[in-house]
C-alpha cells in the first residue's frame, strides 16, 4: 500500500525539486516566480476549477449532511488553529492556517479515492467515486474563502473591520468565482463542456495549473523555512493530516451520513496542503517560506497519514456494509 500510495505522490516530489532546480539555474528569476504566481490566480487554477467543477453532477448525487460535515470540521479546526497561533506574527499566521486546513482535493485526494474505490465492491466502489465528486466542488470554495480569511484577517484582526476586509477579498477572489461558475454549470448541465472545442481548450490550459504551482513551490524551497518554523509547521502538518479528517469522521458519523459518504469527505480533508496555497501566500500577504514547507511537510508526512486513513475507512465501510 505504500508503494501505491508513493506512487501518487512521487510526481508531486519532482515537480517541487525540479522547481528548486531551475531556481538554482537561473532558469526561474524572483520576478519570473512573481509573474508565475499572477498567472496562476489569475488565469491557470481558476480555469482548472471551471472545469473541475463542471464536469460534476451536482444534482444527482447531493448530500447536505455530508457537506455540513465538512465544514463543521473545518471550522473547528480553523478556530482551534486561530487560538493556538496567536501572537505568531501576521504573514506566518495566515500561512499556517493555510496548512492546516487546505486540501489537495484533485490531484492527491482524488487518486486515494480510486485506490480504495479499486479495493471495495463494485457498488460501494460506485458510491465512494459519487460522494467525492460532487463534496469536491462545494469544498474548493469552502477550502478557497478559507484561505483568504486565513491570509487577510491576522494583519486586520478578528474585528468588524478584519471580517469585512476578508469578505471584500472572497467575492472578489478569481479561485472562489471559478468554483461557483463551475459548480453552477454542473448543477445546471454537467459534462456541459465535454466533447467540445472551448470545453478541450480549457481543460488544456487546466492541466498545465498544478505542475506550473509544483514548480512554483519548489522555486520557495528552503531549508531556512523547515527551520526558522519547525514549531508552528509541526503543529499544522498534524492538524492537517490527523486532526482535520478525524473530526470530518466524527461529524459524519453523528449526522448519519452513509459510510461510503464519510469515507469519501475523509479522504478528500486527509489530503496534504494544496499547492495553490503557494501563489495565494505570494499575493495576500502571507509567509511563502511558510507556505512551501507546509506544502512539502505535509506531503512527505502523507505517505503514512494517508495508509492510515486507507485502513480506518476500509474497516469503517465494510463494518457499516
Amino acid at each position: 500500500m505504500l508503494l501505491r500510495i508513493l506512487a501518487v505522490l512521487g510526481p508531486i516530489f519532482l515537480l517541487i525539486a525540479a522547481g528548486r532546480i531551475l531556481r538554482r539555474a537561473g532558469v526561474l528569476s524572483e520576478a519570473g516566480a512573481a509573474d508565475l504566481a499572477k498567472l496562476l490566480y489569475w488565469f491557470a487554477l481558476p480555469v482548472q476549477l471551471i472545469v473541475l467543477g463542471a464536469s460534476v453532477d451536482v444534482a444527482a448525487h447531493a448530500d447536505i449532511r455530508l457537506i455540513l460535515a465538512v465544514v463543521a470540521a473545518y471550522a473547528a479546526t480553523f478556530a482551534l488553529g486561530w487560538w493556538l497561533s496567536r501572537g505568531v506574527e501576521p504573514a506566518a499566521r495566515g500561512s499556517a492556517l493555510g496548512v492546516a486546513v487546505r486540501a489537495n482535493g484533485a490531484f492527491v485526494a482524488l487518486p486515494m479515492v480510486e485506490l480504495a474505490a479499486a479495493q471495495l465492491p463494485p457498488t460501494d466502489g460506485a458510491a465512494l467515486r459519487a460522494a467525492f465528486a460532487v463534496l469536491l466542488a462545494p469544498s474548493v470554495i469552502l477550502f478557497n474563502i478559507g484561505a483568504v480569511l486565513a491570509f487577510r484577517l491576522p494583519h486586520h484582526g478578528l474585528t468588524r473591520a478584519g471580517l469585512l476586509q476578508g469578505v471584500d477579498e472572497i467575492w472578489r477572489n478569481p479561485l472562489i468565482i471559478a468554483c461557483v461558475a463551475g459548480l453552477a454549470l454542473g448543477a445546471w448541465r454537467p459534462g456541459l463542456l465535454t466533447g467540445t472545442v472551448v470545453g478541450a481548450g480549457l481543460t488544456m490550459a487546466a492541466g498545465a495549473a498544478i505542475p506550473l504551482a509544483l514548480l512554483l513551490a519548489g522555486f520557495g524551497l528552503s531549508g531556512e523555512g523547515l527551520r526558522s518554523h519547525a514549531g508552528i509547521l509541526a503543529i499544522a502538518t498534524v492538524g492537517k493530516l490527523v486532526v482535520v479528517p478525524g473530526l470530518t469522521w466524527l461529524a459524519g458519523w453523528w449526522l448519519g451520513c452513509p459510510p461510503a459518504a464519510v469515507a469519501a469527505a475523509v479522504f478528500l480533508m486527509a489530503a496534504p496542503t494544496a499547492m495553490a496555497s503557494v501563489p495565494m501566500a505570494r499575493l495576500l500577504g502571507g509567509d511563502v517560506a511558510l507556505a512551501v514547507a507546509g506544502v512539502t511537510a505535509t506531503t512527505v508526512a502523507a505517505v503514512l497519514s494517508l495508509a492510515g486513513w486507507l485502513l480506518a475507512m476500509g474497516w469503517w465501510m465494510a463494518r457499516g456494509s
